[in-house]
């Protein structure tokens, strides 16, 4: 019944559907008619995916399932939805944006601090050496070349995907001080691994 969105759908025309015929629609849907609940996502869909895709720089891909979940997450909950001032648009669209920070926040704990993010940096593939595979001699030899400060920091940044903040509680920095030893350690390890 939940249709994967494709970016030819995102230009199709919807359908124009008045108030009263949404919330016809809705109180079907909630009781388990899927036709109405197709109909609603006929409506809804373009527009939830262009939300998600301009929020997150045009990667359809990922907006496209994204949107899918949205959907799934409307029909499991779509029970709970009430008529009481709001509209089943700005509902669907609190899923839409919940689902988007969840999706963010998940992004930024994988990837930890990004360089963009670290200032002025006039190597930005200077991570690149922290993602290939290294052998544990290599990982040893680099992390012996930083400064004690900049191994710490690599170990609970990196090695034990801790934050910023914890970061900096545990070394009594600031999370602009890890920041940038974060950057130094990384351009370190990259030139010791690149020699």
């Amino acid at each position: 019944m939940i249709h994967q969105i494709s970016p030819s759908d995102a230009t199709a025309a919807q359908p124009k559907l008045a108030p009263g015929d949404i919330q016809s629609l809705v109180v079907r849907a909630q009781r388990g008619d899927t036709q109405a609940y197709t109909a609603l996502y006929d409506t809804y869909a373009t527009k939830i995916h262009s939300y998600l895709r301009y929020h997150l720089a045009n990667r359809g891909e990922v907006a496209e399932v994204l949107a899918a979940d949205v959907f799934m997450r409307a029909w499991e909950k779509i029970g709970s939805y009430q008529f009481t001032g709001g509209t089943f648009s700005a509902w669907l669209f609190r899923i839409a944006h919940n689902r988007l920070i969840d999706h963010v926040r998940a992004q930024r704990k994988r990837m930890g601090v990004s360089l963009d993010e670290c200032g002025n940096l006039p190597d930005p593939s200077a991570e690149t050496g922290m993602e290939m595979a290294l052998t544990h001699e290599q990982l040893a030899g680099a992390l012996s070349r930083l400064t004690e400060e900049q191994r710490t920091v690599i170990v609970h940044r990196i090695l034990r995907d801790r934050s910023l903040a914890d970061t900096g509680r545990l070394m009594a920095k600031s999370e602009d001080a890890v920041k940038q030893l974060q950057v130094r350690a990384l351009r370190s390890m990259r030139r010791a691994l690149a020699a």
